[in-house]
């Protein structure tokens, strides 16, 4: 049963998703209404969202990074 937060990250890490562990950190701040991110910020999430097309704003499957060396910048 998830009974505490340390349950529930604990369960959380255990997770897999094609081979892969999620990252699972406990956030106690919240967010702000009305932000968001520039065009700019947003293009390489953009890259990752898969939508459906029968739901395309609701029904996003977001394909996580891969491991490997980090771009070049």
């Amino acid at each position: 049963m998830l009974t505490d937060v340390n349950t529930v990250l604990q369960w959380a890490q255990t997770m897999t998703w094609k081979g892969l562990h999620p990252i699972v950190q406990w956030m106690t701040t919240t967010y702000e209404r009305g932000k968001r991110m520039s065009r700019q910020a947003f293009a390489p999430l953009a890259q990752r969202l898969q939508r459906s097309e029968t739901l395309p704003r609701w029904s996003v499957l977001i394909e996580p990074l891969r491991a490997g060396p980090a771009p070049a910048e």
